[in-house]
C-alpha cells in the first residue's frame, strides 16, 4: 500500500480504507461466488449450460482483499496502461479469459489487489474510462496528497459504483479514512 500511494501520489488511507472495507463484508457467499467463478473458468460448466438463466453471474463476482471484479480490474489497470503510469498490454474487458487472470490474480495474491486498489481510484477519478455507459462519469483530479474532503468522498463512492448504496457507504466510510489518515501522519 505505502507503495502505490508514494508512487501514485496518493493518500495510502484511500487504499486502506477501501480495502478494509469490502474486506470487512467478505462472507461464506463470497466463497461460493468465488468457486462458482473458477468452476466456471475451468471447464466444469458446460457450454451448453452456459446459456442458462444466471450461469453467466458467474463469469465474474467481486473478489479478493479489495472485493473487486475481474472486469473492474482489468480496466483499471488498462487506465492505468494506457495513461503511462505503469507498462504492460492492455487486456480485453470482454473477454473470459482476461477477466478471470486478472480475477484470478486479484484472488490470490493481496499485493497485487491492494495496488488495484490504487489504480481503481485513479480509474475512478479519471471518469471510469472504457467502462460501459452507465459506469463513466466526468472525471476529476486525481488523488492527491491535498485532495478535500469532497474529493476524498467522491473517489471513495466511485470505486463502490453509481448507485446506492454507494453514496451512503462512502460517507460511513469517511470517519474510517480519518482514523487511518490520524495513524499514518503520526508515522510519517
Amino acid at each position: 500500500m505505502t507503495n502505490t500511494a508514494r508512487a501514485y501520489g496518493m493518500r495510502k488511507a484511500l487504499i486502506q480504507t477501501t480495502a478494509f472495507w469490502e474486506f470487512r463484508h467478505y462472507g461464506n457467499e463470497d466463497l461460493v461466488k468465488d468457486a462458482g467463478v473458477w468452476l466456471y473458468h475451468n471447464g466444469y460448466v458446460p457450454d451448453r449450460a452456459k446459456d442458462f438463466p444466471k450461469v453467466d453471474a458467474f463469469r465474474d463476482s467481486s473478489t479478493g482483499v479489495g472485493q473487486m471484479f475481474g472486469r473492474a480490474g482489468v480496466l483499471c489497470w488498462n487506465n492505468s496502461i494506457r495513461s503511462g503510469l505503469v507498462t504492460g498490454t492492455p487486456k480485453d474487458p470482454d473477454k473470459d479469459s482476461d477477466i478471470f487472470s486478472v480475477w484470478d490474480k486479484l484472488r490470490t495474491d493481496n499485493g497485487f489487489a491492494l495496488t488495484s486498489v490504487g489504480h481503481a481510484h485513479i480509474w475512478g477519478a479519471d471518469g471510469k474510462p472504457g467502462g460501459t455507459t452507465a459506469e463513466q462519469e466526468t472525471g476529476i483530479r486525481r488523488p492527491s496528497l491535498d485532495y478535500k474532503e469532497s474529493e476524498i468522498y467522491e473517489v471513495l463512492r466511485r470505486y463502490q459504483g453509481y448507485e446506492e448504496p454507494a453514496f451512503t457507504d462512502a460517507r460511513k466510510r469517511m470517519p474510517l479514512y480519518y482514523i487511518f489518515e490520524k495513524y499514518n501522519r503520526m508515522m510519517r
